[in-house]
């Protein structure tokens, strides 16, 4: 029998994104992020507003909100 690896993880399904009928959202949550947005461009200006300072505010991955 072989040594097992690292890379041994076999998937019975390929990953998919859900369809947009099973989509949820919340706008109560958009309304909260966008507001957070808003404060960090009010704070420090249009120029000197950083991405990676509202994502740290929303909770999000920093390259999800260049997605």
């Amino acid at each position: 029998m072989p040594p097992p690896t690292t890379r041994t993880a076999v998937r019975s399904k390929p990953r998919r994104s859900p369809k947009p009928q099973e989509r949820q959202r919340d706008p109560d949550r958009t309304r909260r992020l966008l507001l957070d947005a808003a404060a960090e461009f009010a704070a420090h200006g249009y120029a000197g507003a950083r991405i990676s300072a509202i994502a740290a505010r929303a909770g999000v991955n920093q390259q999800l909100i260049s997605y």
